[in-house]
């Protein structure tokens, strides 16, 4: 899943505005329908190749194609509070959860949305 830098809400939460293909936000809306929070892990300083894996609208296993276009076997390793993989070389993890309410935050005002669109909601990562 891609995403927009978090909005900071907090010491232990961030707004955060998912670029999502259609299977996060259907993960997103089935654990907001359970009423139950989608753990969620955030790469940061991966592979450059890694960002472009994630953006692409495939329905493939993403860790599959960013070992395909590393043109490497991927060295992964499961996150310390849910079971999320991700690439062992990433510089750091932030690990958490989307809110089981869903998208209930306003989006921090910014100029450019502001005159776009109209005001957008995020779910909560915490």
């Amino acid at each position: 899943m891609s995403a927009s830098a978090p909005e900071l809400r907090g010491r232990r939460e961030a707004g955060v505005d998912p670029c999502v293909p259609e299977r996060p936000a259907r993960d997103l809306q089935a654990s907001v329908a359970a009423g139950k929070p989608l753990p969620v892990s955030f790469v940061v300083g991966a592979h450059p190749v890694d960002q472009f894996a994630a953006t692409m609208r495939l329905p493939v296993d993403e860790l599959g194609l960013v070992a395909v276009l590393r043109d490497a076997p991927l060295p992964v390793v499961k996150c310390v509070t849910n079971d999320i993989r991700v690439p062992a070389d990433a510089e750091w993890v932030l690990e958490g959860y989307f809110d089981a309410r869903g998208h209930v935050e306003p989006k921090a005002p910014m100029a450019s949305s502001r005159l776009l669109r109209r005001a957008q909601r995020n779910p909560v990562f915490h």
